[in-house]
């Protein structure tokens, strides 16, 4: 048995894009930036950011890139997944991805300091 699952919350870096895949299906990009506190050998507290190429499909993909905007704070419950694509000069690139299964919205901007859904109806975005 294995498993590939991925639970992020974070913010989002940018506003969501609207990309179609290579046979046309529509699909919605976001990043998401994750940080972590830790301390150094020396004592002092830091921060480090990790970020997340995220991309999102159906109705969820939709709402997405209509409803959520740089800052907005999420939860996403992913699978990891690859896309390996030929360059202009024939080699192979690799670019790693989260497939999002469940996307859950917090708040629609970084100016809102508590969780809270954006409306009753999208707080928890139904799976295509």
């Amino acid at each position: 048995m294995s498993l590939n699952k991925v639970f992020l919350v974070g913010n989002l870096g940018h506003d969501p894009e609207l990309k179609s895949t290579k046979n046309g299906k529509p699909f919605c990009r976001i990043n998401i930036a994750t940080n972590e506190r830790s301390v150094n050998a020396g004592g002092e507290d830091f921060e480090r950011t990790t970020w997340h190429m995220v991309h999102v499909f159906g109705k969820q993909a939709e709402w997405a890139c209509e409803r959520l905007q740089k800052g907005a704070r999420v939860f996403v419950e992913a699978r990891i997944e690859k896309n390996v694509e030929e360059g202009t000069s024939g080699e192979k690139k690799t670019q790693h991805f989260l497939r999002v299964h469940q996307l859950t919205a917090f708040s629609p901007a970084p100016q809102t300091t508590r969780a809270e859904p954006l409306d009753n109806d999208n707080f928890l975005v139904p799976t295509a």
